[in-house]
């Protein structure tokens, strides 16, 4: 199947997505397999059902670039946006992500995958070295478990705001487990992406824990965990940030 659309909205490493009239396309090659895009696309229809404000899936076919996902066109800017184009009211934005994270942990999603299994799978596959895998993994299990829906990768560009309130994407990593997991993962993100103008991974933080320093603590315990989840995919400026995190 060929597409036709509008125009290109996103690109990433094995991702296109493209505007088509009210919808969107988002088209994957290599790296991602059939079974990636199967288990996004299964993954967004959970939170579907869960009445969590989520595009619409509406089919998932082969095109002639690679298998694609149509689901509905969410229409909006997106939360980063917003903070960048007025920086006034980033602590407010902040305060919006958070509220948003919470909405999420508190859908039934039951048919998620385990989270504590797809960290202990990107641990092996990302860390080279077997002490330290051995370590890390040892870590996770101390940590505590949970069932809240975690989003699993949840930045403010993937939070389109409009009138009607709010819309989020890209589920791909979603999974079953610690609330915290989820926090401590969009902290990792956000020093990945910081910058001396706004720093919001301590925004974030401070505004995730309401500055209360235990809350804090609880968090900040699983950095290293999500920091060695994600080094595997990382590129060197990157590795660089993500091995102080684990070793912090």
């Amino acid at each position: 199947m060929s597409i036709t659309a509008d125009r290109i909205i996103a690109v990433s490493t094995g991702k296109t997505v493209y505007k088509d009239g009210d919808s969107v396309i988002k088209v994957f090659c290599r790296p991602y397999t059939k079974l990636d895009v199967m288990k996004e696309a299964f993954n967004q229809t959970q939170l579907e059902a869960a009445k969590l404000s989520v595009p619409k899936v509406q089919e998932v076919f082969l095109s002639e670039e690679g298998w694609a996902i149509r689901y509905e066109y969410a229409r909006g800017k997106a939360l980063s946006h917003l903070m960048e184009a007025i920086p006034a009211k980033v602590s407010d934005y902040m305060a919006q992500l958070v509220k948003i994270q919470r909405a999420i942990a508190a859908a039934d999603a039951p048919l998620l995958p385990c989270l504590t299994d797809k960290l202990k799978h990107a641990i092996c596959e990302g860390i080279q070295d077997k002490e330290q895998r051995i370590s890390l993994c040892a870590a996770l299990d101390s940590l505590p478990g949970g069932q809240a829906t975690c989003h699993g990768a949840l930045m403010p560009q993937d939070i389109i705001m409009n009138q009607g309130g709010y819309c989020i994407l890209n589920w791909a990593n979603a999974a079953r487990g610690n609330s915290l997991f989820d926090a401590a993962d969009t902290f990792v993100q956000l020093t990945l992406e910081d910058n001396e103008q706004l720093a919001l991974s301590q925004l974030y933080l401070s505004t995730f824990s309401a500055s209360d320093p235990p809350i804090e603590r609880a968090v900040l315990r699983f950095v290293p965990i999500c920091a060695a989840a994600r080094i595997g995919g990382a590129n060197e400026r990157e590795r660089s940030i993500l091995n102080g995190l684990i070793n912090q």
